[in-house]
């Protein structure tokens, strides 16, 4: 302080400053850091004496500023470094919160003068700091329930899906010029919370490219279209001095990493999409969502859900910060989402109400449903909100993807003050409280589903025809099936378990030669990578099991093309099949 009164004129001004300044200094939830970044912000203004002038007027404006100061190291940098963003923030606030088109009108006027993609890019970036100062400001002085969590995450993504569009234009235009008229079509789809409008202060964007393009354009479009994706990600997340956009994660792209950063979009009816060519984000999405939510129970998804979270808790346990991690710990955020997407999966099919990624909507779904009880619903969601506010105040106020509590009693003071609690034991008995009841409900969940669908100890052999006990040896001595018996290597020992149990059933209802079914059977159920999953929908799916006998019964060829491409289970579902123009259609390609 002493260093803003070093003449007469400023320490008169700031004595008369100071009662209503230690007022709001001690509402902040950092109180120290406020004054401190107080004196910073005032000592980066020139000249200081209209500072003082301008927030001894108007204390909203000093509200404003200190509350920021003493909520976010991160905030407050940017704050420091811009500090005419005070006067912006103040009329901001007193506005409702900007959309899609006030984003583009502005983006429009910034980005008029810049010249060449640098620049661009550092427009965006300074826009992107500067938004979100300012949904982080709004977000200070709301009640924190669900209209105000809503209200964040809707900004924040619509945030993030102007950046992304206006990246791709910007990239569209340099390799226009580069490579020429780029053949086709290219759409960015937003997933993950991103695509669910669900975005968290300091989320990766999970993104994924697709085009389209005529049988003569196709081999020109690929090359262009991977190095358009390349350059995009490269945008959205490469630092510079001006920082960075986005952390991109491509993780969901076919192959994962190793995959083409491009989908090669196939001509389906229109759907929901994201940004570039929307009409063809719609219909991308439109023919992958039977995909997603399927006609029959996927018990490999619901299970490899629990795998994930799972393996999430040993990696979680082994670092020690389970009971700290507020996303991945016991009773966190994580739990929430795949109780949800258990059931959206489940129901998903028959439901369109439940297609979402948004978890609050899903829970209300699954609610006005009746597919989950109220206090279930009310619960989960009120600890949802909970759980969330709480990352955004760690992600606010470092800037980082945290989702760990404070080791610090003075980082746990702040955010039990940003919360609305006097005392860090007040706000670890509410977060206790939540945990306990998420992660009830959610070990409930699997621990029902594994007592209802569990699956009775049967030996393999019990269900194949006598003439399957015929054995040899492979080349290290160990026993294996004769050549084109039913056996358990290939689904492995867990999948033949399940093999032995759904046998009986596939036996009695093959229309034609039940072991000749079984073997092919086999075969297919070996290559869909969850063979466990796979027979415990057949036998619990019963048009499923009866269009994919009928296939099965037809032939081999049915059974080569399903074993080498799996997907094609969903097509079974996913259509209205006659059983005997099915069955025709099935045969007639193996009689050619």
């Amino acid at each position: 302080m002493q260093q803003l009164a070093d003449d007469l004129p400023s320490r008169l001004a700031l004595g008369d400053l100071v009662p209503t300044l230690l007022d709001v200094l001690s509402t902040t939830p950092d109180p120290d850091a406020a004054l401190v970044g107080f004196c910073r912000y005032v000592a980066a203004r020139t000249p200081q004496g209209r500072v003082r002038s301008r927030v001894q007027a108007d204390p909203r404006l000093l509200d404003i500023l200190l509350q920021i100061l003493g909520t976010s190291p991160f905030l407050s940098e940017i704050l420091i470094r811009n500090p005419e963003y005070l006067y912006w923030l103040r009329q901001r606030l007193d506005a409702p919160p900007p959309d899609r088109v006030d984003h583009d009108t502005e983006l429009d006027r910034l980005l008029d003068n810049a010249q060449g993609v640098e620049q661009q890019v550092n427009v965006l970036k300074r826009f992107q700091r500067r938004e979100m100062l300012g949904v982080a400001a709004r977000d200070l002085f709301r009640m924190l329930n669900r209209e105000s969590l809503t209200t964040t995450t809707t900004q924040l993504s619509n945030l993030a899906d102007t950046i992304v569009d206006r990246t791709l234009r910007i990239a569209a235009a340099e390799a226009t010029v580069k490579l020429g008229p780029l053949p086709g079509r290219f759409a960015v789809i937003g997933m993950g919370k991103l695509g669910g409008g669900d975005l968290n202060y300091s989320s990766d964007i999970d993104l994924i490219y697709v085009y389209d393009a005529s049988d003569e354009e196709a081999g020109a479009a690929h090359g262009r279209y991977q190095k358009l994706g390349r350059r995009l990600t490269s945008l959205l997340s490469d630092h510079t001095a001006e920082g960075y956009l986005y952390r991109v994660d491509m993780r969901l792209r076919p192959m994962g990493q190793g995959g083409n950063l491009d989908v090669r979009a196939v001509r389906a009816p229109q759907g929901a999409g994201h940004r570039g060519d929307l009409d063809l984000g719609r219909r991308f999405v439109d023919m992958v969502t039977p995909f997603v939510y399927r006609k029959y129970l996927d018990h490999a998804a619901i299970e490899e859900l629990a795998r994930y979270k799972a393996r999430a808790d040993r990696e979680h346990a082994r670092h020690g910060d389970l009971d700290v991690n507020i996303k991945e710990g016991r009773g966190g955020i994580r739990e929430v989402e795949l109780f949800a997407q258990v059931f959206q999966l489940i129901y998903g099919g028959d439901r369109p109400t439940l297609r979402t990624g948004h978890t609050l909507t899903a829970l209300d779904q699954l609610g006005a449903l009746d597919f989950i009880e109220t206090d279930v619903q009310e619960d989960l969601s009120t600890a949802y909100i909970f759980l969330r506010n709480i990352e955004h105040g760690l992600q606010a106020a470092e800037g980082q993807q945290t989702h760990s509590l404070s080791a610090s009693a003075r980082g746990l003071r702040a955010l039990a003050r940003r919360l609305g609690f006097d005392e860090i034991e007040t706000l670890t008995a509410v977060l206790d409280r939540h945990r306990d009841r998420v992660h009830a409900i959610y070990a409930n969940l699997f621990t029902t589903r594994r007592a209802r669908k569990g699956w009775p100890g049967a030996s393999c052999s019990a269900c194949w025809p006598a003439r399957s006990t015929t054995t040899s040896r492979d080349a290290h001595g160990s026993r294996r099936p004769a050549r084109g018996e039913p056996g358990r290597g290939a689904a492995g020992d867990q999948g033949a378990g399940r093999g032995a149990v759904a046998g009986p059933v596939v036996l009695a209802q093959s229309p034609g030669e039940p072991a000749g079914v079984l073997i092919r059977l086999e075969k297919a159920v070996a290559r869909a990578g969850a063979p466990a999953a796979l027979y415990r929908t057949l036998l619990e799916d019963d048009e499923l099991r009866r269009r994919l006998l009928i296939g099965l019964d037809a032939g081999d060829l049915f059974a080569a093309r399903l074993a080498a491409y799996p997907e094609l289970l969903d097509f079974l579902t996913a259509v209205d099949l006659d059983r005997d123009a099915f069955r025709a259609a099935v045969v007639a390609p193996s009689t050619r």
